[in-house]
């Protein structure tokens, strides 16, 4: 029976008792917890609804809490349902989830609608896009093609304007450029003819008038230095010397207002003319110069006043400053020149008469020196290095030479290195009394040293080359030691990652070892093993396949007597970056070291063979190294005229050559050289006893720019060659005539002058060496 057709009443009183839900909570408590005894547990619940009440009861406020399920074990239809469910009324659930149910249909039902319509009215809108991008695009290749039609004919009118310029032009550069290559090379051959002419003329025994000269004078005079741009023109002035300069300015007013430029006298280097420098003449450069000298070097100029080193203190920004061996400096001239020139960054005071008072100038007023040189200084002692490492400047410096100081003491030494902890070029030269505990100490306090001089420091041991391996050492040199093991090399090999130059000469203990050791080492540019005796092919493997082969710039293996071909080879094949190359003396290489010099160190400028097997077939294989500038072939008895003469076809930019007792060369050998290497400053003939006269006519009628030329040992040569010297080789500074039989006047008299080198004065030589010996002429 369905109780919502009841009377009201009931429907309301069953309302308010709750009986539907007591009804319920009963029944869930019987199914879920399924009591022994029913009625005794439906009578204990009833009991305690009594007690608290119906308002809170609920379907499980009957049921344990632990066993409490999710849901009612009966639909709302099957208990709920008998009364009617809420007596004909909805829950405040029902409303809840049928408003919640109509709400979303509703939601989706208009959002759908409005999807649809966004969809719409976006699909219109790109559609729209489309055809007004397609409109723009057909607009754009339209307007496009018009103009490119017109800029099309343009071009084209353009090209054909640009064509005919183009073949007029090139019409003209090539006539201008055959004219200018025929005039030189009708130049190049005029003077050729006329040197072969002049050539013949000699071998036939002509007279040549000494007033002849075979260059050929055009008798024309521009000035072409003044239609240079300013900066071109101080770039080839200051290439000049001092003497060249100031004959260069009594050219003209032009070449004087040019030479007298600021730039160009902001370096002043007196050294090259210390043979006529006066004191006059230097206080008037000075004063010239003034406040725009920044560099000068007077080395060499040994009797300067007092009133010279005042000028020079009056230049105020003077920062390089050199005195080596300038025999009249004082403490005085020392003090006016420290006192005068704040700036001073660069001092060289080597091998002068100074005592410890001008180190304590230097130490007083010199506080922004950085490069301080006192090699040779043997009145210096203890009490100037005191003085130096007193002054407030000392933690600046960064190059410091000792260089020949025997008499400073370890102490004196070590506290100066103390207070030096920026120094990085340490130069300790020919102080034998170094010991290795002394420069340890110096390594301790100065960690940061990148360049070490150590040349006649035999006292040194291993140790003290662990005490200087350090990661930021670059260059180290020594010679002369026979203590150093190859542990040395070890050390460097482990703790020296950036070295890059090393040279270690006459160290008769340095075997194969000692450059395997190094051979982890990367950035090695100059190697010098010369006079280590006990190298062999097996050291010049490890020189191949060390790291640094490829980087290998200078390698000097003078005197190793067991290197043979193939060690040779195997260097040249793993370092083909070679410039300069040293196998001076290596008795037991052949024309097959020539062979690999030639087919992988194409780039060779600086070559020693002397001492060695070479004969004319690597004369004829050294010729294709056109780079090649030093050449020395001095004691090769096998070289005769016919492989000179293949020698020197390509090596036309040669400048020194040395042929020093190839006793099979005669004239004819000379006169190919001669004709072929007219760049040559630097000849050495000496112990050619085949040579004559002629040799000298052919050499001083072509080699214009010889600056030294030795022809000691040559028996046949007289005072004829002293004459032909003297027309044409104006640049002459060193001849040396030892032994030179044919050289008339058997005694040097001091007091007057030699006649023969009355032939020379016009010269300039600065230097002529002659020991003529009883058995002269």
């Amino acid at each position: 029976m369905d109780l919502r057709q009841l009377d009201p009443e009931l429907r309301r009183y069953l309302r308010v008792t709750r009986l539907p839900e007591v009804y319920e909570a009963l029944l869930a408590g019987l199914a879920i917890m399924q009591p022994i005894n029913p009625c005794k547990w439906i009578a204990e619940k009833l009991f305690y609804l009594q007690e608290v009440g119906i308002s809170q009861i609920d379907w499980d406020s009957f049921i344990d809490e632990e066993m409490k399920p999710k849901e009612s074990p009966f639909a709302i239809k099957g208990v709920t349902g008998l009364f009617g469910g809420d007596m004909g009324q909805p829950s405040p659930e029902m409303i809840s989830r049928a408003y919640q149910h109509y709400n979303r249909k509703s939601f989706r039902r208009h959002f759908d609608s409005w999807l649809q319509f966004h969809l719409y009215r976006r699909r219109r809108l790109v559609e729209k896009r489309r055809i007004l991008a397609k409109a723009d695009g057909h607009f754009f290749q339209t307007k496009v093609g018009q103009i490119f039609g017109t800029w099309l004919e343009w071009t084209r009118f353009r090209k054909g304007r640009q064509a005919m310029a183009y073949q007029i032009l090139q019409r003209v550069l090539h006539v201008s450029v055959v004219r200018v290559m025929f005039k030189a090379w009708h130049g190049v051959s005029l003077e050729a003819r006329k040197t072969r002419e002049y050539f013949e003329r000699l071998e036939r025994g002509d007279n040549v008038t000494e007033d002849e000269v075979l260059s050929k004078s055009t008798g024309e005079a521009r000035d072409d230095l003044s239609l240079v741009s300013e900066s071109l023109r101080q770039q080839i002035l200051r290439h000049l010397s001092l003497a060249d300069m100031s004959r260069a300015a009594c050219v003209c007013r032009a070449w004087k207002a040019h030479t007298q430029s600021s730039e160009l006298l902001h370096k002043l280097d007196f050294g090259q003319v210390r043979q006529h420098l006066t004191p006059p003449v230097a206080k008037k450069f000075l004063a010239q110069s003034g406040p725009m000298l920044g560099h000068l070097s007077l080395a060499g100029c040994r009797d300067l006043p007092l009133e010279v080193f005042q000028c020079i203190g009056a230049c105020r920004n003077l920062q390089d400053v050199n005195l080596s061996e300038c025999a009249s400096l004082t403490d005085d001239a020392v003090g006016q020149i420290v006192q005068g020139c704040p700036l001073l960054i660069y001092v060289n005071l080597s091998f002068t008469g100074i005592s410890d008072n001008s180190l304590r100038l230097v130490a007083k007023h010199a506080e922004n020196v950085r490069f301080l040189s006192l090699a040779g200084c043997q009145q210096l002692s203890d009490r100037g290095l005191q003085f130096l490492a007193q002054g407030q400047g000392v933690h600046k410096l960064e190059l410091l030479d000792l260089s020949e100081g025997v008499q400073f003491s370890s102490d004196a030494i070590v506290h100066l290195a103390s207070k030096c902890h920026k120094i990085k070029h340490l130069m300790f030269n020919d102080m034998y009394n170094m010991q290795s505990a002394c420069l340890m100490e110096v390594a301790s306090h100065c960690p940061s040293v990148e360049h070490y001089e150590l040349f006649g420091c035999s006292s040194l041991t291993d140790d003290s080359f662990r005490a200087i391996s350090n990661r930021s050492l670059r260059v180290l040199k020594l010679d002369k030691n026979d203590i150093i093991t190859d542990a040395a090399f070890g050390h460097l090999g482990r703790r020296c990652p950036e070295l890059h130059q090393l040279c270690v000469a006459d160290c008769v203990r340095v075997t194969d070892q000692a450059l395997k050791a190094i051979g982890q080492l990367r950035y090695i540019r100059v190697l010098n093993l010369a006079d280590c005796v006990r190298l062999s092919d097996a050291g010049a493997k490890s020189i191949a396949e060390a790291s640094f082969a490829q980087s290998l710039r200078e390698l000097n293996l003078t005197n190793a007597v067991r290197l043979t071909d193939h060690g040779v080879t195997a260097i040249c094949k793993k370092a083909p970056g070679l410039t300069h190359l040293r196998l001076s003396f290596c008795e037991n290489l052949t024309h097959l070291s020539a062979d690999s010099l030639a087919n992988y160190c194409p780039g060779l400028v600086s070559l020693d063979m002397s001492g060695t097997g070479m004969n004319d077939s690597a004369m004829s294989v050294l010729g294709s190294l056109s780079r090649m500038r030093y050449l020395y072939l001095a004691n090769c008895p096998q070289v005769t005229d016919l492989g000179l003469q293949k020698l020197v076809q390509q090596l036309r930019y040669l400048e020194h050559l040395d042929l020093s007792h190839c006793v099979q060369l005669t004239d004819g050998g000379v006169r190919s050289m001669s004709f072929s290497c007219r760049l040559l400053t630097k000849l050495s003939l000496r112990g050619c006893r085949q040579l004559t006269d002629l040799s000298m006519q052919y050499v001083s009628g072509v080699c214009h720019y010889l600056t030294h030329l030795d022809l000691s040992e040559c028996v046949m040569i007289t005072d004829k060659s002293l004459k032909y010297l003297k027309k044409a080789c104006k640049r002459l500074q060193n001849l040396q005539l030892d032994c030179c039989q044919g050289i008339s006047k058997i005694r040097w008299d001091p007091g007057r002058e030699h006649s023969s080198v009355k032939q020379l004065s016009s010269v300039g030589l600065i230097k002529l060496t002659m020991n003529i010996t009883s058995y002269c002429k």
